[in-house]
């Protein structure tokens, strides 16, 4: 899907505010409800999305995405630019995110007319 700079509207769809207070946002799915609610960490504004069960008293962290400013290349050890990135769990059973992506172009998308 292209990303486009257009204005959400509201659809029909099954999202919900959970809880207000936790500031958490759910959406059913056939494979459990996906679970969207902000990191407490303030180094790392981001939003957590789980895949939670009814019955089971855990869930699946399926993904974040958060504002980094002290993350380093791998490769070089070099300090990278502050920049958003999304972190996935490919795998379940994992503890740690196997896939990382840096969000390129940030600046030019908001500085580019239509």
């Amino acid at each position: 899907m292209e990303n486009t700079k257009a204005t959400v509207t509201e659809t029909k769809t099954a999202i919900t505010v959970a809880n207000e207070a936790e500031n958490m946002l759910c959406v059913e799915t056939k494979l459990g409800t996906l679970v969207a609610y902000p990191s407490k960490d303030p180094a790392h504004p981001g939003i957590y999305i789980d895949l939670k069960r009814e019955g089971i008293p855990y869930s699946a962290l399926i993904a974040l995405i958060e504002y980094t400013d002290d993350d380093g290349d791998p490769e070089t050890g070099e300090d990278l630019p502050a920049e958003i990135v999304s972190r996935t769990w490919g795998n379940a059973m994992a503890d740690e995110y196997t896939d990382k992506v840096s969000v390129k172009n940030i600046e030019a998308f908001f500085t580019t007319e239509d």
